[in-house]
């Protein structure tokens, strides 16, 4: 099982933590284990403009139930966890956009020495900017994570209300920090 955080698309400030199976990779195929990500208030208008711009389009989800239930994306950092895919061994750490989860599975397509692209076929129309992922070096980790616990407070606090907790960071093992507003 694997945890994600999902927003409902119509009152962004309710939210849910859903545990989903993980799926079985197929061919050329990694699961990537998020690390760490930032929320902050430009996140809050991924949300806002989700169908106008396609956010929700990043990382869709299945309602069944006839809810209106999305994923909001993020900026952060995961690492291979298992890979399907030579030009992406286990180990690698990548900076990109990530659904707010414990992990997610990516078909790595235009593998380079420092990059590589999402090549899942929904991703497709959507800005290349956004399916791009930076490959680190195992030497540039401790800088990377120095730069990433960054949130706008005030702004999730108009969002969610003052008895809301805003879950900020999502760790590997499904653990999430909480910062109590």
């Amino acid at each position: 099982m694997s945890a994600e955080l999902q927003v409902s698309k119509t009152k962004l400030a309710s939210h849910r933590v859903v545990d989903r199976a993980e799926k079985v990779l197929g061919e050329g195929e990694v699961r990537l284990s998020v690390e760490y990500f930032a929320f902050t208030a430009n996140n809050i208008t991924y949300g806002a403009a989700g169908d106008r711009l396609g956010y929700w389009q990043f990382f869709p989800v299945d309602n069944e139930t006839g809810e209106d239930w999305g994923i909001i994306p993020v900026w952060g950092f995961a690492d291979v966890a298992e890979s399907n895919c030579a030009d992406l061994p286990v180990g690698d750490r990548v900076y990109g956009y990530f659904p707010p989860a414990a992990s997610v599975v990516m078909l790595p397509v235009n593998c380079k020495p420092h990059s590589f692209v999402d090549g899942a076929v929904h991703r497709q129309a959507l800005p290349p900017l956004y399916n791009r992922y930076q490959r680190r070096e195992l030497q540039q980790r401790g800088r990377c994570a120095a730069h990433v616990i960054v949130a706008s407070a005030s702004h999730l606090l108009l969002h969610l209300g003052p008895s809301q907790t805003a879950e900020l960071v999502w760790c590997r093992a499904g653990y999430y920090r909480q910062c109590v507003i």
